[in-house]
Protein backbone atom coordinates (compact mmCIF):
# COMPACT_ATOMS: atom_id res chain seq x y z
CA UNK A 1 0.00 0.00 0.00
CA UNK A 2 1.40 3.38 -1.03
CA UNK A 3 0.42 5.85 1.68
CA UNK A 4 1.31 8.86 -0.46
CA UNK A 5 -0.97 7.79 -3.33
CA UNK A 6 -3.71 6.77 -0.91
CA UNK A 7 -3.81 10.01 1.10
CA UNK A 8 -2.90 12.76 -1.37
CA UNK A 9 -3.94 14.00 -4.80
CA UNK A 10 -1.62 13.03 -7.67
CA UNK A 11 -0.56 16.65 -8.17
CA UNK A 12 0.39 16.86 -4.47
CA UNK A 13 2.38 13.62 -4.24
CA UNK A 14 5.78 15.24 -4.71
CA UNK A 15 5.12 17.87 -2.03
CA UNK A 16 3.62 15.29 0.33
CA UNK A 17 6.67 13.05 -0.09
CA UNK A 18 9.01 15.94 0.69
CA UNK A 19 6.97 16.96 3.76
CA UNK A 20 6.86 13.34 4.97
CA UNK A 21 10.63 13.05 4.64
CA UNK A 22 11.15 16.39 6.38
CA UNK A 23 8.85 15.48 9.28
CA UNK A 24 10.55 12.11 9.75
CA UNK A 25 14.03 13.63 9.63
CA UNK A 26 13.14 16.41 12.06
CA UNK A 27 11.56 14.00 14.53
CA UNK A 28 14.66 11.79 14.44
CA UNK A 29 16.93 14.79 14.93
CA UNK A 30 14.78 16.10 17.78
CA UNK A 31 15.06 12.75 19.55
CA UNK A 32 18.84 12.77 19.19
CA UNK A 33 19.00 16.36 20.43
CA UNK A 34 17.01 15.43 23.54
CA UNK A 35 19.40 12.55 24.21
CA UNK A 36 22.29 15.02 23.96
CA UNK A 37 20.40 17.40 26.26
CA UNK A 38 20.33 20.04 23.53
CA UNK A 39 16.77 21.10 24.26
CA UNK A 40 16.85 24.31 22.25
CA UNK A 41 17.79 22.40 19.11
CA UNK A 42 15.22 19.70 19.94
CA UNK A 43 12.48 22.32 20.12
CA UNK A 44 13.52 23.78 16.77
CA UNK A 45 13.36 20.33 15.17
CA UNK A 46 9.96 19.64 16.74
CA UNK A 47 8.65 22.97 15.43
CA UNK A 48 9.85 22.13 11.92
CA UNK A 49 8.30 18.67 12.16
CA UNK A 50 5.04 20.26 13.29
CA UNK A 51 5.02 22.56 10.25
CA UNK A 52 5.52 19.62 7.92
CA UNK A 53 2.80 17.60 9.63
CA UNK A 54 0.39 20.55 9.38
CA UNK A 55 1.12 20.75 5.66
CA UNK A 56 0.49 17.01 5.30
CA UNK A 57 -2.84 17.46 7.09
CA UNK A 58 -3.75 20.33 4.75
CA UNK A 59 -2.90 18.30 1.66
CA UNK A 60 -4.84 15.31 2.98
CA UNK A 61 -7.87 17.51 3.67
CA UNK A 62 -7.59 18.84 0.12
CA UNK A 63 -7.88 15.26 -1.20
CA UNK A 64 -10.85 14.49 1.05
CA UNK A 65 -12.65 17.63 -0.15
CA UNK A 66 -11.90 16.71 -3.76
CA UNK A 67 -13.29 13.20 -3.23
CA UNK A 68 -16.47 14.59 -1.61
CA UNK A 69 -17.01 16.91 -4.57
CA UNK A 70 -16.47 14.06 -7.03
CA UNK A 71 -19.01 11.95 -5.16
CA UNK A 72 -21.55 14.79 -5.14
CA UNK A 73 -21.09 15.39 -8.86
CA UNK A 74 -21.42 11.67 -9.56
CA UNK A 75 -24.63 11.46 -7.53
CA UNK A 76 -25.98 14.57 -9.21
CA UNK A 77 -25.17 13.15 -12.64
CA UNK A 78 -27.21 10.03 -11.78
CA UNK A 79 -30.33 12.05 -10.94
CA UNK A 80 -33.01 12.48 -13.60
CA UNK A 81 -33.15 16.23 -13.03
CA UNK A 82 -29.53 16.61 -14.03
CA UNK A 83 -30.13 14.98 -17.41
CA UNK A 84 -32.96 17.40 -18.16
CA UNK A 85 -30.78 20.31 -17.07
CA UNK A 86 -27.93 19.12 -19.34
CA UNK A 87 -30.29 18.88 -22.33
CA UNK A 88 -31.63 22.37 -21.60
CA UNK A 89 -28.07 23.74 -21.60
CA UNK A 90 -27.15 21.75 -24.70
CA UNK A 91 -24.39 19.80 -22.94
Amino acid sequence: MDLIKEHFLPQDEREATAEMMCATYCLDQARYAVLREDYKKALAYFENATRSIRELARLNEKKKTHEKLEKMISELAKSSGFEAYRKELGL
